[in-house]
């Protein structure tokens, strides 16, 4: 309905709609984001227990090649340190994960992977 007031295009929220429904629909996707968060709750739990500069590198592998250009940033303190590993590497499992999610939904309509 909202299609045919638009003149057949898609709003705002049905293109998210669609993004994460390819990020979170299948479960080959929902693993890879499951490994990323426990990734990231064994880092926090390693850099608490054994001080070490090294222990956030690893959220950074796994989300690789998409977080790599995140790490020419600028340096912050404090909370702004923090959202500087955080953010990048979510968004970047995030973009990881949506074409595993459309490569899997091909696959499932019996499409040819490659577009």
């Amino acid at each position: 309905m909202a299609n045919e007031r638009n003149g057949g295009r898609h709003t705002a929220g049905q293109m998210v709609g669609r993004v994460a429904g390819r990020i979170a629909d299948n479960w080959i996707s929902r693993v890879c984001l499951m490994l990323y968060a426990a990734v990231w709750v064994w880092v926090a739990i390693d850099s608490t227990l054994v001080r070490h500069e090294d222990a956030a590198v690893w959220p950074w592998l796994i989300t690789a090649p998409v977080s790599l250009p995140f790490l020419f940033l600028p340096e912050g303190g404090g909370a702004a340190g923090l959202a500087r590993f955080v953010v990048p590497t979510l968004v970047a499992a995030l973009v990881n994960a949506w074409p595993i999610g459309t490569v899997v939904r091909r696959l499932r309509r019996g499409h040819p992977a490659a577009a």
